[in-house]
């Protein structure tokens, strides 16, 4: 079990705060935490960065970085929580975390869990659609963000069926929810508040300036 944040030479500047909140949420947190890095750039503040940094040396799109990771870094069996680099966690629930751990674990059938706070808000159609202990999961059957790559726990095997090559990540989100519907099982999105981040990069590469100001102030 892995925490896997991808990144890119463009955007290595994020990692340093994304860690730093994600450990200080989460300081029982049992998981390693991989930073991948498509390019080579080296990442600022390194040696105070709690995770594993590696860098696959050439930077081929998003899709095409992450299938890489698959093959070097993560094997089919087994299960990570997607983060990306520009998005800074605020709230962490780590029992909750657990609990999403333990359902993926035992029922081959699940797929992924998305842990983001979209699914806190959104309100269960049917009974029936709920599953897990408590009923803290829901069914996403009919939401066109079914794939997500916010916040995500993923049966690896799954995840990298649904890659291909060559897409961005915004063109990854666009195709993953058919693909993903295709291949069968579960995917079920939390219903309380597990990990939620907040978007501190604008599409035109900018920083948000309510994020910046959020995290020199609780940093």
């Amino acid at each position: 079990m892995k925490i896997v944040i991808p990144t890119c030479d463009k955007y290595v500047h994020t990692i340093h705060a994304h860690v730093h909140f994600l450990h200080k949420l989460w300081p029982s947190c049992p998981y390693e935490v991989l930073v991948v890095v498509g390019g080579s750039a080296p990442v600022p503040h390194a040696k105070e960065i709690n995770a594993r940094i590696e860098h696959l040396g050439q930077d081929r799109l998003w899709a095409s970085n992450f299938l890489e990771t698959h093959k070097r870094f993560l094997q089919d069996d087994q299960f990570f929580i997607l983060c990306m680099d520009d998005l800074v966690p605020f709230h962490i629930d780590g029992v909750l975390i657990e609990e999403a751990v333990t359902v993926v674990s035992a029922d081959r059938v699940v797929n992924q869990i998305r842990l983001a706070e979209r699914w806190v808000k959104r309100p269960l159609e049917k009974p029936h659609d709920r599953y897990g202990p408590d009923n803290i999961y829901v069914h996403m059957r009919r939401d066109r963000y079914t794939y997500s790559n916010k916040a995500t726990l993923w049966r690896s095997s799954v995840h990298q069926s649904i890659l291909e090559g060559g897409e961005t990540s915004t063109r990854t989100e666009g195709n993953g929810t058919a693909r993903l519907r295709s291949r069968g099982g579960m995917n079920l999105g939390a219903t309380h508040a597990t990990l939620e981040q907040m978007n501190w990069i604008s599409h035109r590469g900018r920083k948000d300036k309510f994020v910046t100001r959020w995290i020199e102030r609780h940093w």
